[in-house]
C-alpha cells in the first residue's frame, strides 16, 4: 500500500512539472506577440476618440500566406475574413508578397480576387512580387500590369508613400530618394499624418526586436537611419512606418510594433497559422488608432 502510494505521488509530482514546463513555454511562446500588442493599445491610449472616425483602411502583409501551401492568390483564410468582414473599408494595402510566385496565372487570379472587394486596393511589392534585383521578369511584368513600383496618394488630409526597397538592396537612393524627399517636403506641414509602407523592415537594426522571414535582397549598409530617418527628423509630422515581411511561420513574432522619438514602427503578417493578422487604421480628427485584427 504504501508502495503504491509512492508510486503515485511520483506520478503525479511528474504530471506536475510536465504541466509547468508546457505552460512555461506556451507563455514564452505568446510574450513577444503580446508585448507588441501592448505597444499598440499604449500607443491608442495616448488618442482620445470621437464618435465616428473619419477613415478606415487596413494594412496586411505576407498576403499569400503559408510557405508551405500551393494557392495561387490571397492566403484563403484571410480572403474568406476579407469577403466576409463587415467593416466598411475606404480602401486597402497590401505590403508585399501578395502571391508566391509572381507569375501571370497567379495575378490574374489575385485580380479577380479584389474584384469582388468594393474598395481600391494598393500594392507595396514584395520580392515574391518583384524579385530582389533590379531587372528581371517579374519586375518587368508587375510593371506593365499595376505601373510604378512606388508611389504616393493623399487621403483625407493624410499622406501615402509606398517605397520599393529593391531597387538597390533596400536602401531608396537615387530617383527614388529624390522623390520621397520631394514628398515630404511639399506635404509635411499640409497633412496631418504621413504613413511609408514597405515590404521588408528597411528600418531593422540590433535595437528592433523583430523577426522577418527573409532578408532576400538586403545588402550590408541599408540607409533607413543614414538618410531616410533624418528627413522625418527635417520634416516634423506624425510617421508611421508600416511593413509586411512577418508572419509567415508560427513564432512569436507575427506583430511588430515600436514607438521611437514620435515614429511609430510597425510590422504585420500571415502564414503561419498562429496569430495571422493585418492592422486596421482609424482617423479620429487628426489622430490614428491602430488596430491588430487577429484571425
Amino acid at each position: 500500500m504504501k508502495k503504491n502510494l509512492i508510486i503515485f505521488f511520483i506520478f503525479l509530482s511528474l504530471i506536475i512539472l510536465c504541466y509547468k514546463i508546457f505552460t512555461s513555454n506556451k507563455i514564452a511562446k505568446y510574450f513577444n506577440f503580446s508585448k507588441n500588442i501592448k505597444c499598440v493599445k499604449s500607443i491608442n491610449n495616448e488618442i482620445k476618440l470621437t464618435q465616428n472616425s473619419d477613415y478606415t483602411f487596413f494594412v496586411a502583409g505576407h498576403v499569400y500566406g503559408s510557405p508551405y501551401s500551393d494557392n495561387l492568390g490571397i492566403y484563403p483564410k484571410f480572403y474568406k475574413k476579407l469577403l466576409e468582414d463587415k467593416i466598411k473599408f475606404d480602401f486597402g494595402i497590401f505590403a508585399g508578397d501578395i502571391t508566391r510566385k509572381g507569375n501571370n496565372e497567379s495575378w490574374n487570379f489575385f485580380d479577380k480576387q479584389i474584384a469582388k472587394l468594393d474598395y481600391k486596393i494598393f500594392i507595396a511589392p514584395g520580392n515574391h512580387d518583384i524579385g530582389t534585383t533590379k531587372l528581371n521578369k517579374k519586375k518587368v511584368e508587375f510593371k506593365k500590369r499595376y505601373g510604378k513600383l512606388y508611389q504616393s496618394f493623399k487621403f483625407k488630409n493624410d499622406l501615402f508613400i509606398i517605397l520599393d526597397p529593391y531597387e538597390n538592396q533596400w536602401s531608396i537612393k537615387g530617383s527614388q530618394l529624390e522623390f520621397l524627399k520631394e514628398e515630404l517636403k511639399k506635404n509635411y506641414q499640409m497633412v496631418d499624418n504621413i504613413f511609408i509602407i514597405t515590404h521588408p523592415a528597411i528600418f531593422y537594426n540590433n535595437n528592433f526586436n523583430i523577426k522577418m522571414n527573409s532578408f532576400d535582397g538586403a545588402g550590408d549598409d541599408i540607409n533607413f537611419w543614414k538618410e531616410i530617418y533624418i528627413l522625418f527628423e527635417k520634416y516634423k509630422n506624425n510617421y508611421y512606418v508600416v511593413t509586411g515581411d512577418v508572419g509567415a511561420f508560427a513564432n512569436e513574432f507575427e506583430l511588430f510594433c515600436k514607438k521611437f522619438e514620435g515614429t511609430i514602427f510597425l510590422a504585420t503578417g500571415m502564414g503561419g497559422g498562429e496569430r495571422d493578422n493585418y492592422l486596421i487604421f482609424n482617423k479620429y480628427k487628426n489622430k490614428i488608432v491602430i488596430i491588430p485584427e487577429t484571425f
